[in-house]
């Protein structure tokens, strides 16, 4: 007996469609409602931390209330707000992002890449991105979070991220090398642990956008350390390239990549090795030197220290995943 397929009744499904977007909608409105009762309690209370309603309070050491010593600290300090631009495509998913962290910080938020970069060219404070890369192990969907932050470090190299994800690929962590990821967050994170990894992440308060020109000189200095990977410039001379000071020039480098000199040195010989264990068959030890190290224990350290596993784990791991695809 042949089995009958079930019918997909279109108004049926269309009516569906229609009423999850009207309560996105609807869901929206009352985020904007929520925010601004936020912001009016602000003035007259600081919030706990992690979004407790029930947040403990500190037990009583038997000192009277007249103690003249000083009183401690808020957990939660107004004045340690971020601006947040929450960039994840699915709408559901962007409110609920959204939600989560607007008691804490301010949030803009944006379905895409481009829509982001808008934003920051408008002039808006935006100290953190934060994003979203669900559903891993769809076969683009690594490729599709890579190209998402590199097109935003292309942009606004200077801008932090923090990427939650399911568990990420190994072969995900190494393409997202010279992008501003900094954090990966589990997809079952709290509130307060978004909170604080936002926190801990985000650019000062008194951090400006680089300008332009800064932004050109230390472009143009990526690509000296790519064509020099093996031989790098000393700082001195790509000081003097971008027409800086050595120590101007550190400043500069780090605001406007947001690591160091240093650091962006070894991702970037970390990016070429694990580019060659994925595209070839070469030993370890070649690779550690094509890539720039000094040899291969100081190669093993950084991409251990990097990536939470060895060199020939990860080949294994790559190797895996491009057998599964």
């Amino acid at each position: 007996m042949t089995a009958v397929e079930p019918r997909v009744d279109g108004r049926h499904l269309a009516a569906l469609i229609a009423r999850s977007r009207a309560n996105v909608t609807r869901a929206r409105g009352l985020r904007e409602q929520a925010q601004g009762s936020v912001r009016r309690s602000l003035r007259f209370c600081r919030p706990p931390i992690a979004g407790a309603s029930g947040a403990r309070e500190a037990p009583a050491t038997g000192t009277s209330p007249a103690s003249n010593r000083p009183p401690r600290a808020a957990l939660f300090d107004p004045q340690h707000r971020r601006s947040v631009l929450v960039l994840v495509q699915d709408p559901v998913m962007r409110v609920f992002i959204a939600d989560a962290m607007s008691g804490r910080h301010d949030t803009v938020e944006a379905a895409d890449a481009r829509s982001a970069l808008e934003i920051v060219a408008s002039g808006a404070r935006v100290d953190v991105v934060v994003t979203g890369c669900f559903m891993l192990g769809e076969a683009r969907a690594p490729e599709t979070c890579a190209a998402l932050a590199r097109a935003l470090y292309d942009g606004c190299p200077w801008l932090p991220v923090v990427v939650i994800a399911d568990t990420p690929p190994p072969t995900l962590k190494a393409d997202l090398l010279l992008t501003g990821v900094r954090a990966f967050l589990r997809k079952d994170v709290t509130p307060g642990e978004l909170v604080a990894a936002v926190a801990r992440i985000a650019r000062r308060p008194d951090a400006g956008v680089p300008t332009t020109a800064r932004v050109a000189a230390i472009k143009q200095t990526f690509g000296v350390l790519e064509r020099a990977i093996t031989d790098v410039p000393a700082l001195a001379a790509l000081a003097a390239m971008a027409a800086m000071s050595r120590s101007h020039f550190s400043r500069t480098f780090h605001v406007v990549a947001g690591i160091s000199l240093r650091d962006y040195v070894r991702d970037l010989r970390l990016k070429r090795a694990q580019e060659l264990m994925r595209a070839s068959r070469l030993s370890l030890s070649t690779i550690a030197t094509e890539a720039g190290f000094y040899d291969l224990p100081h190669f093993n350290k950084a991409f251990r220290h990097r990536f939470g596993m060895s060199p020939t784990q990860f080949r294994l791991a790559s190797l895996s995943a491009s057998s599964a695809t």
